[in-house]
C-alpha cells in the first residue's frame, strides 16, 4: 500500500465531523468586535445536490457578522473555523447556538484562546 496521498505519515487518518452547515450562526473568538456570525459558504467544498456545505475545525468559511460592531456588520469576510464547543460535542442541545467559535481571518484581532491542532 502507498502512503502517497497523505505525504508519508503512518497510521490511520481519523474523521472530523462537519457540524457546521451554511447557514448556521455562531460566536466570534477574538476581539474585533464581532459577536456572531453567520456562515455563508466553506471554501474547498463543491457539494452534491441537496446537500449543504458543513465545515468543521481548522476549515476555512466565508461568513459575515450578525452582531458586533456596525463597521464590520454587512461585510462578507473570511473566517477559520477554530474549535467547537466545551463538553467536545457537534450536538444539538437547548438553542443550538455556540457550537463552534469562529476566528476571523484578519490581523486586527487577538486573543482567540484555545485553538485545536488539525
Amino acid at each position: 500500500m502507498s502512503k502517497r496521498g497523505r505525504g508519508g505519515a503512518a497510521g490511520a487518518k481519523f474523521r472530523i465531523s462537519l457540524g457546521l452547515p451554511v447557514g448556521a450562526v455562531i460566536n466570534c473568538a477574538d476581539n474585533t468586535g464581532a459577536k456572531n456570525l453567520y456562515v455563508i459558504a466553506v471554501n474547498g467544498i463543491k457539494g452534491r445536490l441537496n446537500r449543504l456545505p458543513a465545515a468543521g475545525a481548522g476549515d476555512m468559511i466565508v461568513a459575515t457578522v450578525k452582531k458586533g460592531k456596525p463597521e464590520l456588520r454587512k461585510k462578507v469576510m473570511p473566517a477559520v473555523v477554530i474549535r467547537r464547543r466545551d463538553d467536545r460535542t457537534y450536538g444539538r442541545e437547548g438553542n443550538g447556538t455556540g457550537r463552534f467559535v469562529l476566528l476571523p481571518y484578519r490581523t486586527d484581532g487577538t486573543g482567540p484562546g484555545p485553538v485545536r491542532r488539525t
